[in-house]
């Protein structure tokens, strides 16, 4: 068994929990993007079909693929994810963990990118006017996790959080983080 199978496998039960599904695909993607290129798919509620292709579309510059009146799939660097409509009322439900002085909303999903790549986007965010949760910032500062990192929601609240490693080496480093 290789070592990213047996990290997933550390991580199934994230899996089994709702409320972490977001936390799940996080790890997937991870784990796919540095494994192989072979592409993950991840599936999502949204409230509004349209406000999802105007947000994931426009503003994160994702390029739409197949589509049906429930449903639209998008390419997120290469990765499927899929917008399901299930109902006008729906919004994520968020909860809260510290980290490094943050208070990092849950369940969250994203890309590890490169730091030029979070940059970018980073501001690309800021020019269509989308209301950071947390401000693009460096955490955990000359530890082996030190990383740029930013949380946005989508319009359906769902909680995005995009993140570059100083050193891409180090996305999986092992070591006790001191709160």
């Amino acid at each position: 068994m290789s070592r990213w199978t047996a990290l997933l496998l550390d991580h199934v039960s994230l899996c089994d929990i709702s409320s972490t599904f977001f936390l799940c695909f996080l790890i997937i993607a991870q784990l796919v993007s540095l494994q192989s290129t072979t592409a993950f798919h991840y599936a999502f509620p949204v409230h509004s079909l349209e406000e999802a292709k105007k947000f994931y579309g426009n503003v994160l510059g994702c390029k739409e693929g197949r589509s049906s009146e429930k449903w639209q799939d998008y390419s997120l660097n290469g990765h499927q994810i899929v917008c399901h409509w299930v109902g006008d009322n729906y919004r994520c439900v968020d909860y809260y963990n510290p980290v490094d002085g943050d208070e990092v909303p849950v369940p969250h999903a994203g890309l590890a990118l490169t730091v030029e790549q979070f940059h970018k986007l980073a501001e690309r965010v800021r020019k269509a006017g989308v209301r950071f949760i947390i401000e693009p910032h460096l955490r955990f500062k000359d530890a082996p996790g030190e990383q740029w990192t930013m949380f946005f929601k989508d319009p359906s609240g769902n909680n995005l959080e995009f993140k570059a490693m100083t050193k891409m080496e180090n996305l999986f480093a092992k070591y006790n983080v001191v709160d």
